[in-house]
């Protein structure tokens, strides 16, 4: 058995963590163990690897902050600290490959050129800024022995981007399609507690709550139909601590100002005494209004479902929904056009069912498990051969 370190520098729950949990299983099978370091912050990144079976370390990993420009002090003069004990642990566990996931994470870079292990990168978004993209981009390249990006635009978004295309092996994150599959009994229980009738229209998004995700514009867009009768909104998403003052802020605070909490119309809720693949079979359309994305885990899970899709064109979406054939893309703050989307997908059922068969087939297709297991074990193999040639 091979042991593989996964640097992921965000302590809450969200898609790296989700793709470990569901990659552990079926690598283990291919002989590649999984190790996660996270840093040690408060946020249920932890608690929730663990459960499922992954040993994870946490240990002091800083990262970039875009929101708190002066705590990048501490980013520079800590981390040939903090690159030594990830050496110790490497050592501690016999790694034999190092996994970093994010653009702007050099640890692993620095940590696989003093210990010669081989450096698989992930590109898996297009949230930092174009300069910093412009700066760290070439680094990728340089360190890297393979580069995984989830779909093949999201590396266009990243400029000077020449060796990570030489060493690039794309990938969408992994979906268990035979468990995010909609049942009518799934649908029953979820409306009953989201208090959505059944002939209710439902229109929900499932994200993090933090500032990427924009559900602001999601509550725009709810105002836009407050007045309109069987339509609602749901938002599900964990809460960020980091993020949790700006959230309600800007999103909590916004829909109260346009009093969207009445009648059950609108709602903001964390999982918990229901799951994701549940609340999606509650769902008619699914509404995604993030400002940078690479693939989310979510719009791949409603697609498996078979939910019509309404997204913003960032990251590699466009390349897995296609306007009129399985939902329709829109421009960041064109909300006007997303209006228009979930008229059309209200008055024409048969375009919904034409959607929906679409999208759990393409789900079945390119997104289950299965796929993405491949593509890391080729990846893996690949980082290994080169940094012994």
């Amino acid at each position: 058995m091979k042991n593989v370190l996964v640097l992921i520098h965000t302590p809450t729950f969200g898609g790296p963590h989700n793709q470990m949990i569901r990659l552990k299983e079926p690598l283990a099978v291919y002989g590649w163990e999984l190790i996660v370091v996270l840093p040690e912050e408060e946020g249920d990144g932890y608690d929730r690897l663990k459960s499922a079976g992954i040993q994870v370390i946490r240990t002091n990993i800083s990262r970039i902050r875009a929101l708190k420009p002066w705590r990048n002090i501490f980013y520079f003069r800590n981390l040939r600290k903090e690159v030594k004990n990830l050496e110790e642990i490497v050592l501690k566990y016999n790694i034999d490959l190092i996994q970093v996931c994010g653009l702007m994470h050099i640890h692993g870079a620095i940590l696989s050129r003093r210990l010669k292990k081989p450096l698989v990168w992930q590109l898996l978004s297009t949230f930092a800024p174009k300069i910093l993209r412009a700066i760290y981009t070439p680094i990728v390249g340089k360190f890297a022995h393979v580069v995984m990006s989830t779909g093949m635009m999201i590396v266009d978004k990243h400029p000077f981007n020449e060796q990570v295309k030489s060493k690039l092996i794309p990938f969408y994150p992994p979906v268990n399609t035979a468990d995010f599959t909609y049942t009518a009994e799934k649908r029953k229980l979820a409306r009953r507690y989201l208090s959505i009738p059944e002939d209710g229209f439902l229109i929900s998004t499932v994200g993090n709550q933090n500032r990427q995700k924009s559900h602001e514009q999601f509550v725009k867009v709810a105002a836009m139909f407050k007045n309109t009768e069987s339509i609602y909104f749901r938002i599900c998403g964990q809460s960020t601590d980091s993020q949790r003052e700006i959230y309600t802020k800007s999103v909590l605070n916004l829909a109260k100002k346009y009093d969207l909490y009445c009648n059950d119309f609108f709602d903001v809720l964390e999982p918990g005494k229901i799951t994701v693949d549940q609340i999606l079979s509650a769902t008619d359309v699914f509404l995604l209004t993030s400002f940078a994305e690479g693939v989310p885990t979510a719009i791949l899970e409603a697609m498996s479902v078979g939910l019509p899709i309404i997204s913003t064109k960032v990251g590699s979406i466009p390349e897995i929904v296609k306007d009129q054939r399985n939902g329709f893309l829109y421009d960041f703050d064109d909300l006007s056009s997303v209006k228009s989307a979930i008229e059309e997908l209200y008055m024409d059922p048969e375009k919904r069912r034409m959607f929906s068969i679409n999208n759990r087939q393409d789900a079945i297709e390119l997104f289950d498990t299965s796929k993405c297991v491949e593509r890391h074990v080729e990846a893996y193999r690949l980082a290994m051969s080169k940094n012994n040639g």
